[in-house]
């Protein structure tokens, strides 16, 4: 019964003219943010998102890695609504520092991506 009523509302949206809502959360804030030139190491990354985020067990995870490739984020992400957060140890290397994002939009869907911010001296 429940796929004939899913069936019926896709058909009437393709003979209306309306598609469904497809869109996934995406990242509207960050701090650091993509491509940031950052003169002292951060103590957290905070991501913020369009929407609120299912905070199912460890399923939200941001990782943080040096210019050499070592994990400096902690292992606990913090989630809060939409926003999350993971602290840093104390960035040593000068360089590219990537972010690595997963996280479970509000529609269950998991999104994943990444950016860099670079640690220069001044």
């Amino acid at each position: 019964m429940r796929k004939m009523v899913v069936c019926l509302l896709t058909l009437l949206g393709v003979i209306s003219g309306t598609q469904p809502s497809l869109a996934h959360s995406s990242l509207a804030v960050a701090a650091p943010s993509v491509s940031q030139v950052v003169y002292v190491s951060p103590t957290s990354v905070k991501l913020t998102f369009d929407e609120d985020l299912l905070a199912i067990g460890s399923a939200n995870q941001i990782e943080v890695r040096s210019p050499s490739g070592a994990l400096v984020s902690k292992k606990i992400t913090y989630v809060r609504g939409a926003k999350v957060t993971v602290f840093l140890n104390k960035l040593k290397q000068l360089g590219a520092y990537k972010i690595s994002y997963r996280i479970v939009s509000a529609d269950g869907h998991i999104v994943s991506s990444f950016y860099y911010f670079y640690l220069k001296k001044k």
